[in-house]
């Protein structure tokens, strides 16, 4: 797990110096930066939030078959 938070945690912050970087020489501002990161955060999320779903259904039956 902790080899997954620091690629995340890498990625990043990688994305988002290199994208506030091309915002400020295409466009004189970090606004388009700001936004092109955000839209990928909430396309992680969307992605992240389904994946979860099927996550705790697929997992929780089989923990509890296992209990039984």
């Amino acid at each position: 797990m902790t080899g997954l938070v620091g690629m995340t945690g890498g990625i990043g912050g990688f994305y988002l110096a290199s994208s506030l970087g091309y915002s400020k020489q295409f466009t004189g501002g970090y606004g388009a930066g700001f936004l092109a990161f955000a839209t990928l955060a909430a396309i992680a999320l969307v992605g992240i939030s389904g994946v979860r779903r099927r996550w705790r259904t697929t997992w929780g039956t089989l923990y509890d078959a296992a209990r039984v």
